[in-house]
């Protein structure tokens, strides 16, 4: 059963569920928003899906950085990394807002994590943000974002993801 072509079209925000039919429709994905495709095999005519798009992480640590995405990339997820805020601010306008998450650091340069954030709630608002910081007060920063302290460990950050994201 042949489930994608090679065209294009733009998924909604943030997580498109339907069916790849096995007849003349097409179902089109935009290539650019670099996330994964998961077929659920059900044994009938239909093939049910679910379309995942990248978590944005932003930390200027790269220790952080790298031991959140190990553990965000060994549970399937996409990552995208952004090691300042400005940059992150960047690749948000880029795919307009098209990430199913963003992790940052309150504290990265450039443009705060809790200023990315009021940022991402006032232009991209179903788009979820887990701040972090190891010395914050949550009540001072995590307005309308949810907030893990650190220092953590893989399964209070993956408890945390799953939280903010849809079902699958």
């Amino acid at each position: 059963m042949k489930a994608f072509n090679e065209s294009f079209a733009v998924i909604p925000y943030p997580l498109l569920r339907g069916s790849a039919l096995n007849s003349d429709k097409n179902i089109w994905f935009w290539p650019s928003l670099y996330g994964t495709i998961e077929l659920l095999p059900n044994g009938g005519v239909k093939a049910p899906f679910v379309f995942h798009l990248p978590i944005l992480l932003v930390d200027d640590e790269p220790q952080v950085r790298s031991f959140v995405k190990t553990v965000l990339l060994r549970q399937g997820y996409r990552v995208i990394e952004a090691e300042d805020g400005l940059t992150a601010f960047s690749l948000l306008q880029d795919f307009q807002g098209r990430f199913s998450l963003v992790v940052s650091d309150i504290r990265v340069p450039h443009l705060d994590g809790a200023s990315l954030s009021r940022w991402v709630k006032e232009h991209f608002p179903s788009l979820p943000v887990l701040l972090l910081s190891g010395g914050a007060d949550p009540g001072d920063y995590s307005q309308g974002s949810a907030f893990l302290p650190e220092p953590f460990c893989a399964p209070e950050l993956l408890g945390a993801v799953r939280a903010l994201l849809p079902a699958s």
